[in-house]
């Protein structure tokens, strides 16, 4: 197929050699087919997991906020000005509270 380049991104068909029926409205003609899943799109495609990641965020959320929740990291909310250390990262006691809920323990007291 010929071309006429009109610009960086527009171009015209002017003209096709061969069998046209084989060629699309813009000259483009498939070179190779074949009916394999060849782009396998079902595994690029995280929808279907949309929901668990959507889960996985709102409990990531929960526990930074109950991280926060401690009296030290409360005092030095209140403390506005003042540089305050933690005495231990909202974080982190995020990140350890999310391990004893998923971790082996089942009971209340495994728990806390």
């Amino acid at each position: 197929a010929g071309h006429w380049i009109r610009g960086r991104d527009h171009s015209e068909l002017l003209w096709i050699v061969g069998d046209a029926s084989r060629f699309n409205a813009q000259g483009a003609v498939p070179t190779n087919r074949t009916r394999r899943d060849i782009l396998r799109k079902e595994d690029e495609n995280d929808w279907h997991s949309a929901e668990d990641i959507r889960l996985l965020t709102v409990m990531a959320a929960l526990f930074h906020d109950i991280g926060k929740a401690s009296q030290a990291f409360q005092a030095k909310l209140r403390n506005r000005g003042k540089p305050m250390a933690d005495a231990y990262r909202h974080e982190w006691v995020s990140l350890r509270l999310f391990e004893a809920f998923v971790g082996p323990g089942s009971s209340d007291e495994d728990w806390l």
